[in-house]
């Protein structure tokens, strides 16, 4: 495998409203033939007030700004994954907030080595 390789998670995104939030959630199968390769989630736009789970695992603390934000996930992935990404009430306005660009970025372990 190449030192990255990209999957772009496209539709079909759900999204759901309820009582001022905006819930994304979209399945996708473990990349194949990984080794020695990291798996990262990213998302090159994400709302403020995002938070991000992967099989139910939050990853990280709410985004506090919109803009780029990425996730090691290889050691969460299962055969099967569900990405949910949750948008605080306090910041969706009269539109749901789009989501922007999802991908799935797949690193050599030997990037920035010798």
């Amino acid at each position: 495998m190449s030192d990255s390789h990209v999957i772009r998670l496209g539709e079909p995104w759900q999204c759901t409203a309820e009582a001022g939030s905006v819930r994304y959630q979209r399945s996708f199968h473990c990349p194949t033939g990984l080794t020695d390769e990291t798996v990262w989630l990213v998302l090159e736009d994400a709302p403020a007030g995002a938070s991000a789970l992967l099989n139910g695992q939050p990853l990280a603390a709410t985004v506090s700004q919109r803009g780029f934000v990425e996730f090691e996930i290889t050691a969460l992935l299962a055969p099967r994954n569900s990405i949910q990404i949750d948008v605080a009430a306090d910041v969706v306005g009269p539109a749901a907030p789009t989501l922007g660009p999802v991908k799935l970025d797949i690193r050599s372990s030997q990037l920035g080595r010798s």
